[in-house]
């Protein structure tokens, strides 16, 4: 009995280990197919009592039976390969291009959910995007998804071998949910890199000016009026572009802006750009005529080589002011009258109202010589200062009787050194000269004779005797005395002779 016992526990046992291996055997499972149905073989020992006689009592009995149950095995994320397309060309230093980035899911039957691929570069590349991660859409089992990030190739990239690395997170579904997993790939990128002697020579870039290349204000500007002052300004540099660039616009005395702030914005100013700006103006009634002055400013900031920087610029500019003319010149207060071949006095008075002076006034009378004469047409005032007034004298002879006229043409500059000319017409009468009936009669004016004039001749006449009575004069004194020393020559001189005595003693 005792046997018996023991070989059905044996064949029970056979039965219960043969059963499952031959169902797993028969029907081969595909965990993509039916994940539910996805088992593991586990085995477990139970302990049964048992009764058996053994001299006519009952002894209990232990019997380990091992049976086999299944379970769920884990499953595998898909195989998923990250590659990229070819690039034409090496990409320079300086240069961006695009990457386009290739997912391909090889699992057959589980697609690929909420994707997202984040990239790393390497030293010598940085992304050109505003996030360094993008969103993957669905991948279809066997599907394929391309996703494009731009890159810039940076002043680092000394070597030509350079690298992407991209992370890409996604979720699938298993029989106990959703699960998520991740797969890296290192994308390599050939660039063309900065050979060493260029990177040793590398030197910052001149800094950016900004400088005003012209202006306009639509010609002359006289005081009072209203004016747009339009400028013209231009970035300097042939390489870096000018960022956060303000615009200050300081006036002086005299000008105003009217309807509009004094700074302007500008984001940025490209290398070598030039840009437009119209500021609304006004000029004082009394502005000073030397002309008004404006202080543009510019700060802004530059990359070079990565690093920021500031930087300022300042220009000058000055707009001449015209002051309107009020110079001003007076026909005569009375009529010019007088007499033929008499002369006339004429006077213009003037004024200069202006706050400037005129320069080079000049006044020429102008008329007909055949029925005025004049000694001095031409006067030169010189300039005239501002408040200044006096006359202009002038002096001319009417020939002819009756009633003419001569004009005045008075030349003078501005202060814009522009000459302006004046005409006055002046009228005047002359009445005809007096005589006297009596100078009227013809005069008997002798004939002239060609000898010698009476007067000469008489002088001669008067002279010719005046010699000859000198002449005798003198002959006869020498007569007289040459008788007078006669006696003399019989004289005895050594004879006494008498004294005859003096009255006195």
């Amino acid at each position: 009995m005792k046997c018996i016992h023991k070989i059905t526990a044996f064949l029970l046992c056979a039965v219960l280990l043969i059963v499952p291996i031959t169902a797993f055997a028969e029907e081969p499972y595909d965990p993509y197919e039916d994940p539910e149905t996805e088992w593991e073989t586990i085995q477990t020992t139970t302990t049964a009592p048992a009764t058996t006689a053994h001299h006519g009592t009952l002894t209990p009995e232990t019997t380990t039976v091992t049976t086999t149950t299944e379970a769920p095995k884990p499953v595998d994320p898909p195989l998923v390969k990250i590659t990229r397309e070819n690039m034409t060309r090496r990409p320079k230093v300086g240069e961006t291009f695009t990457v386009s980035v290739i997912f391909h899911n090889y699992s057959g039957t589980v697609a690929l959910r909420s994707g997202l691929a984040s990239f790393e570069p390497s030293e010598g590349l940085v992304l050109a995007e505003n996030s360094a991660s993008k969103v993957v859409p669905v991948i279809e089992a066997n599907g394929v998804r391309t996703v494009q990030i731009k890159v810039r190739v940076t002043k680092n990239a000394t070597t030509a071998n350079q690298s992407l690395s991209v992370t890409y997170t996604y979720s699938y579904k298993t029989p106990e949910g959703l699960q998520q997993a991740e797969t890296t790939e290192k994308l390599l990128v050939t660039v063309v890199p900065v050979s060493s002697s260029e990177e040793k020579s590398s030197v910052a870039s001149a800094k950016p000016n900004i400088i005003v290349s012209g202006y306009d204000f639509g010609g002359r500007i006289t005081a009072g009026d209203t004016f747009s002052l339009k400028l013209q300004f231009r970035n300097t540099s042939t390489k870096l572009t000018a960022e956060n660039i303000v615009m200050s616009v300081e006036v002086g005395e005299g000008i105003s802006i009217t309807s509009a702030s004094n700074s302007y914005y500008y984001a940025s100013l490209a290398a070598g750009q030039t840009r437009s700006q119209s500021i609304p103006m006004r000029v004082a009634a009394n502005a000073d005529p030397e002309g008004a002055r404006i202080d543009i400013s510019f700060h802004y900031e530059f990359v070079d080589q990565g690093v920021r920087s500031d930087a300022s610029a300042s220009e000058k500019l000055s707009i001449p002011i015209f002051i309107p003319d009020r110079f001003s010149i007076s026909e005569p207060d009375t009529d010019l009258i007088g007499m033929q071949n008499e002369e006339l006095s004429l006077s213009l008075p003037y004024v200069n109202k202006s706050r400037v002076s005129v320069s080079n006034v000049t006044a020429q009378l102008l008329f007909d010589e055949t029925v005025v004469s004049c000694e001095q047409p031409h006067l030169n005032l010189g300039n005239i200062e501002p408040g200044k007034s006096g006359s202009i004298d002038l002096f001319f002879t009417p020939i002819e009787a009756g009633n003419g006229s001569v004009t005045v043409q008075i030349t003078y500059e501005d202060e814009m050194t522009q000459e302006k000319k004046l005409e006055i017409k002046v009228p005047y009468s002359a009445d005809e000269a007096y005589f006297d009936p009596g100078m009227e009669e013809p005069i008997d004016i002798p004939e002239e004779k060609t000898g010698m004039p009476a007067w000469l001749l008489i002088l001669i006449i008067a002279a010719a005797v005046v010699v000859v009575v000198v002449i005798i004069i003198i002959i006869v004194r020498k007569r007289k005395k040459k008788k007078a020393l006669e006696p003399l020559v019989d004289f005895d001189w050594s004879a006494p002779q008498e004294v005859e005595p003096h009255e006195d003693r």
